[in-house]
């Protein structure tokens, strides 16, 4: 997540965009995501089209992440709609305690929901 965030995000768009990334959310496709990796950080030496790494399951599931942290919005199974505030924080610490709060929400939530053998 914390590559995408910082690394990835920001080259996707023009300069003029970027600036809007830490405003409203922006269209992001996983297969261009996945793209994008592959010529960033894939060793000019394999084709990375045959190793297909990374793979989309795991650019999925950070989507999904950024989902549940309220940094992104699902289309569909291909497309998200991405916010990327800009934090003076650490990323992972950032990101770390967006994750935090929203596993705390969600089992705050759990607890509520599901009464007990003596409610």
């Amino acid at each position: 997540m914390q590559v995408i965030y910082d690394h990835l995000l920001p080259t996707l768009f023009d300069d003029s965009k970027v600036e809007l990334l830490s405003k409203e959310h922006l269209e992001v496709s996983l297969t261009g995501i996945r793209e994008r990796l592959q010529e960033l950080f894939n060793s000019s030496e394999t084709n990375y089209q045959e190793n297909n790494i990374p793979k989309l399951d795991w650019i999925r599931d950070a989507f999904d992440r950024f989902v549940e942290i309220e940094l992104a919005k699902r289309i569909d199974s291909d497309k998200y709609l991405v916010k990327i505030p800009r934090s003076k924080e650490d990323t992972i610490e950032f990101l770390a305690r967006k994750m935090y709060k929203y596993r705390n929400k969600r089992r705050v939530f759990k607890s509520e929901s599901n009464p007990t053998l003596f409610d």
